[in-house]
């Protein structure tokens, strides 16, 4: 049995599209995830000549190209058939002659196109659990830190404040934010004040702004959430030695820290890369239509957005005081740069 094949990668834009044009039509296809596993990517290359984008697309050994190409000769076999066809007999099947030759034709010989589906799955995987260290609010409930700064930049209302002919940006004064705390959190100024100093010390969520002050209900100072801060890396919603995030093999993306001071696992500069791409990759396949496009809004919205934003903080451990360690190469900054870049899209 012959065989169209999609050589693509996980939540690809272009690969959906290419993907969502088949199914549109019924018509069956075989795809292999190039992602996943390296020498598949390199039987694409060679099968096509040296392309190395994806998706590109087989009718058997036959190359098509990619999406464009592919959506371009859909409508094109289409508008020939709507023009030599009468009206009656358009409705009468879903798939075109062209598919039904190529899938009756014998099945490629060229083991470059064996299929693999172990490779590859439609599904997602879950973002429910990601494994981090919770903070505990005032009334016992745990949240994960971004959480957490999310709800005190409504509580807080940080804003631009002046002191001795200083400007300091998204900032809040000691005393109304103990203030703020109990209200929010039904609790007294004690267990407030409490709260807000468990932030600094064994979350860093908060500081002084001049980063010599340890949080005080004494005289009025100012303050400032970890987003906040003017950071020299992308996301400081928490600190990257806190976080934890299992990867497919199995690793830890970053390094870790337990309890009691312990350095978890470290997995490579690129597997982390690889795997934050995927989760942002996922999200955004959800919002991206049959032409490729992506509504960044709705991705912005979408509750597993949050969780990327933990997971984007191991970006942190990249950077070093003066810039990209010296074992990393151009392909890893080039993919970091990549990652980045969606990050930001977020924003």
């Amino acid at each position: 049995m012959g065989r169209i094949t999609i050589f693509g990668r996980e939540a690809c834009p272009h690969c959906i599209r290419a993907e969502r044009a088949l199914i549109e039509r019924r018509i069956p296809f075989s795809y292999i995830d190039v992602g996943q596993d390296p020498q598949r990517r390199q039987d694409m290359i060679s099968l096509s000549k040296g392309a190395c984008t994806v998706p590109q697309i087989f009718f058997n050994e036959r190359h098509v190209g990619g999406a464009d190409d592919l959506v371009h000769f859909l409508q094109t076999v289409e508008a020939d058939r709507d023009h030599n066809v009468n009206s009656s007999s358009k409705a009468k099947a879903t798939k075109t002659e062209w598919a039904d030759n190529v899938l009756s034709a014998p099945d490629p010989e060229d083991h470059r196109l064996a299929s693999s589906p172990e490779l590859h799955s439609h599904g997602e995987e879950s973002f429910s659990k990601l494994p981090l260290k919770s903070v505990t609010l005032p009334d016992g409930t745990p949240v994960t830190p971004v959480e957490l700064l999310r709800r005190l930049q409504q509580v807080l209302q940080p804003r631009h404040r002046t002191y001795n002919f200083h400007w300091y940006k998204n900032c809040f004064v000691n005393t109304d934010a103990v203030i703020a705390v109990q209200d929010e959190f039904r609790v007294d100024a004690d267990s407030a004040t409490k709260f807000l100093r468990r932030l600094q010390k064994d979350y860093s969520l908060l500081h002084h702004v001049c980063d010599d002050r340890p949080f005080t209900t004494d005289g009025n100072l100012f303050f400032r959430l970890s987003c906040h801060r003017n950071p020299d890396i992308l996301n400081s919603s928490i600190e990257w030695k806190r976080l934890v995030v299992k990867t497919r093999r199995g690793a830890s993306l970053g390094r870790s820290r337990d309890g009691d001071g312990k350095a978890g696992e470290t997995s490579s500069p690129i597997d982390t890369i690889y795997e934050l791409q995927r989760r942002l990759n996922q999200i955004v396949a959800r919002y991206t239509d049959q032409d490729g496009m992506a509504d960044y809004v709705q991705v912005g919205q979408d509750p597993d957005t949050l969780n990327f934003e933990v997971a984007s903080c191991i970006l942190q451990g990249m950077f070093g005081p003066s810039g990209f360690r010296s074992s990393y190469d151009a392909t890893n900054t080039q993919n970091l740069t990549n990652a980045l870049l969606h990050e930001f899209t977020r924003h």
